[in-house]
């Protein structure tokens, strides 16, 4: 082995000739991707993958560093266009013959990229904290958005290919409930003070969001809010019998209690300006305002009193200052505002209220749900309708006028565009007319703003930003939520929030601004598109939906009229996902290279229906041939390293299409679970009692219980719950082999009836206790026992899972304290 030099990606370092290429990048931490089996210590390298490939100087082709010792004078390089270019066509050409998604199409639809399939999971699995945990990584409102989300990730659910998509947004808010009611508060712990201060302009969603990832980063943040409390359009614009006050206050406390300092009544552009909080020492700013301003309707006579946006009668109806709105309400428009406008009118005592709106019903962009509400409380909704103008009687507003419409071409919102018909007038009566027809930005602080030399504007006044980062052209000022995007849900608004306090803390800390990485995906089409045989054999089970309030009681006050989810219902419909997304997405070494090598999903050439039935005839392993890219690595590991030849590759031909490789276990097969553990691709996948996850698992090392050997093992923990067990490579005495019981056997410590504390008998009934006592009590009485008996009237076994230390420390305990040799073990028997 002798000492030589080599220079590696223009670095100088020294190794042995021992050493291979891949090796000595791994020991400098310069990464080279690898797919198969190359480096895995026991197994020769096969050199088969064409990926992991590097450049050596004098060489005429590109190399397999796993196989190649290095070279005194060697001169290497990892990262070249040319090797890049290698291994995207290899991986593309892999890819084209894998079939699944890697992501759910939940996830893929959620503005806030929350982690759907894995919270329904756990919630399956009766664990609802940690289902809780994980929404709170990407949503710290979640009992708020659990009530009023659009929850635009149903639209593409899979499950709607059975029968309807599963009610994910009532789940959400089941999980933060359940909190509440058996009083748990998840408080993250917050890292030491960065020393860095930030402020938010705007206590809405968006800004609450930014406070939130910002104090889990350290920084200190300051919420400078307009209004007398925090929450914005939460607190202001959504009334009470879709979001309870006490829900919204218990999680903006929740986010406070973070150590967030608070100023409110504090007002952009008059009590304080962006250029002052800068010489205050703010380090960063995170404008997030929202978009206060209404759109007037342009028709004579909106000046009237009794007319009103929607934006000024709901924050005054929810703060009283309207208790009275006439035997009969108007409200114009199609939204969310309108639904909420209507609803109120009605719990505020209107005889009679009519929604007006100029398109159609198909085209209205209020939730489905607040539609149909409206209906069951008995507005009237009158459709293709433009208002022309409103007119008074002795000074107040007394009804309005409007004109039919007919539909045409679609506009640039991509809806039917309405066109009002000539002579179609027609009038109404009303004692108060609310217009809900769209809100934007108030930017008018910003001509108070004489500092902000540089800032780029938009077209309609507003600061422009990066659209990933959302910084603008101020490197210091950071924008999101309404204010940004115009009015958009909650979840957007949250989302913009936590991705401007992952910038602002890049920024804080002189790094580049680089956005959350897209990781690459696969998909099995879009919910029309998948293939038929997906749905085979899947029984149908409805769609359960959260209880409402009688209708003869939800009028008389503002109490929530969705009542949500008991724990039964919960677990039925966590039940119903089809969990899409694949297993091994967190440890799918074929997604993290084509993500590494930034292959272009579209274009590759994939398959756009199974080809092949999954196998699951094995007890622990289901096989999907669909995922295998024929790499070898099972069949190289099971003959070579597990010395079983349990796995085979099949040749499978078909007519229309070239022969493939795809796997097979046969009868030789011991369940060590090497296969599963090594596979690339999720191809072979781990069966698991109830929802499957995926779950992104923390790695405890512990020693197996299962007999006295003491192999080396890794609990996959996910939440609170053991859900994988996999051998510690390298690590003796079995170097990451398993038996079936230590890598499939972990279930036995979920069974209801284990055992998880002491108990002590009293009266013939148990009850816990703690460890000393139990111990106290068990020496007592066998103390008692050989006193009173003798020696010979004690005996004792040990289990098969205890270790031979444990074995060892038994006897000495049974022959030197007991003073007898009555010991054994049961695993003679």
């Amino acid at each position: 082995m002798a000492e030589v030099a080599i220079t590696l990606n223009g670095r100088r370092l020294k190794g042995n000739t021992s050493q291979t290429i891949l090796e000595m990048a791994e020991k400098e931490r310069v990464f080279i991707p690898t797919l198969a089996t190359c480096h895995h210590p026991p197994l020769q390298p096969q050199e088969t993958c064409l990926i992991s490939v590097v450049k050596i100087k004098g060489e005429p082709r590109p190399v397999a560093p796993c196989a190649h010792l290095i070279l005194d004078g060697m001169e290497v390089e990892t990262d070249t266009p040319e090797l890049t270019e290698i291994r995207k066509e290899v991986l593309s050409l892999l890819l084209e013959k894998h079939y699944g998604d890697c992501v759910a199409p939940c996830y893929l639809a959620c503005p806030g990229e929350l982690d759907v399939q894995g919270y329904v999971a756990h919630i399956a699995r009766g664990n609802y904290l940690d289902a809780l945990r994980l929404i709170w990584e990407k949503l710290p409102l979640p009992g708020v958005v659990g009530r009023v989300c659009p929850h635009p990730c149903e639209e593409p659910c899979r499950r709607t290919r059975v029968e309807e998509p599963i009610s994910i947004k009532e789940l959400k808010r089941f999980v933060a409930d359940y909190a509440l009611e058996v009083g748990v508060k998840l408080t993250p712990s917050i890292p030491p003070d960065s020393g860095q201060r930030v402020a938010v302009v705007g206590g809405g969603p968006a800004g609450l969001s930014a406070a939130y990832y910002l104090r889990l980063k350290g920084h200190h943040v300051t919420i400078f809010e307009w209004r007398p409390k925090l929450g914005g359009l939460l607190r202001y614009g959504i009334p009470e019998y879709r979001l309870p006050l006490d829900i919204l206050d218990g999680e903006i406390q929740q986010i406070l209690d973070l150590g967030v300092e608070v100023r409110t009544e504090q007002k952009l552009g008059e009590d304080f300006f962006l250029s002052g909080l800068r010489s205050q020492g703010y380090g960063a700013i995170f404008l997030s305002p929202g978009a206060w301003k209404s759109t007037r309707m342009g028709v004579p006579g909106e000046e009237l009193t009794g007319v009103i946006s929607a934006l000024d009668f709901l924050p005054q109806a929810a703060a009283g200052k309207i208790q009275k709105v006439g035997k009969r309400v108007a409200v114009i428009g199609g939204g969310n505002a309108a639904m909420d406008a209507t609803r109120t009118s009605l719990r505020l005592g209107a005889e009679e209220v009519v929604l007006l709106y100029r398109r159609s019903r198909k085209e209205m962009p209020a939730n489905p749900e607040e539609i149909k509400a409206i209906e069951e409380e008995g507005v009237q909704l009158n459709f293709l309708v433009t208002p022309t103008r409103i007119f008074s009687k002795e000074g107040r507003v007394h009804g309005l006028e409007y004109l039919l419409n007919e539909l045409k071409e679609a506009d640039a919102s991509g809806r039917a565009r309405p066109v009002p018909i000539p002579g179609s007038e027609t009038r109404i009566e009303a004692d108060l007319i609310i217009a809900a027809i769209g809100q934007s930005p108030d930017v008018s602080f910003l001509e108070k703003e004489k500092d902000l030399l540089g800032l780029a504007l938009s077209e309609s006044g507003a600061p422009m930003a990066d659209s990933l980062t959302l910084q603008t052209s101020l490197p210091f000022l950071f924008v999101g939520g309404d204010f940004y995007r115009g009015p958009q849900t909650v979840i957007q608004a949250v989302a913009d929030g936590r991705r401007a306090a992952r910038s602002i803390h890049q920024y804080l800390n002189n790094q580049a601004l680089t956005p959350e990485e897209k990781p690459f995906n696969v998909s099995k089409g879009k919910l029309t598109e998948v293939d038929v045989s997906n749905f085979e054999g899947i029984p149908t089970q409805p769609r359960l939906h959260a209880p409402v309030l009688p209708l003869g009681d939800r009028l008389q006050s503002f109490k929530e009229v969705e009542i949500g989810f008991n724990e039964a219902k919960a677990k039925e419909e966590s039940n119903r996902c089809l969990s899409c997304g694949c297993l091994d997405i967190f440890e799918c070494k074929l997604k993290d290279l084509a993500t590494f090598s930034k292959v272009n999903v579209n274009d590759l050439t994939l398959w756009n229906k199974p080809r092949y039935p999954i196998e699951d005839t094995h007890p622990f392993i289901n096989v999907d041939p669909n995922k295998c890219i024929s790499c070898g690595t099972c069949v190289y590991g099971c003959s070579e390293y597990q010395i079983q030849k349990a796995m085979e590759l099949w040749e499978k031909k078909e007519e229309t299409t070239p022969p493939s490789l795809v796997p097979f276990i046969n009868d030789k097969c011991v369940s060590c679970g090497w296969c599963v553990g090594h596979c690339p691709t999720g191809a072979l996948q781990e069966k698991m009692e109830g929802k499957p996850g995926p779950f992104q698992l923390k790695k405890i090392r512990t020693t197996c219980t299962y007999c006295g050997v003491g192999c080396q093992i890794y609990l996959g923990v996910a939440g609170s719950e053991v859900v994988r067990v996999e051998g510690v490579p390298e690590a003796p005495p079995n170097f990451g082999h398993l038996c079936a019981k230590g890598r499939f056997g972990y279930n036995f410590i979920h069974h209801p009836d284990r055992l998880r504390y002491p108990l002590i008998r009293e009266n013939s009934k148990f009850r816990e206790a703690s460890w000393e006592e139990a111990l106290d009590l068990a020496a007592r009485r066998f103390g008692d026992i050989r006193n009173q008996y003798g020696p010979q009237a004690l005996a004792a076994l040990t289990s098969a899972r205890v270790t031979n230390e444990d074995n060892y420390l038994m006897q000495k305990l049974v022959r030197a304290v007991f003073r007898t040799n009555n010991i054994d073990h049961c695993a003679r028997l």
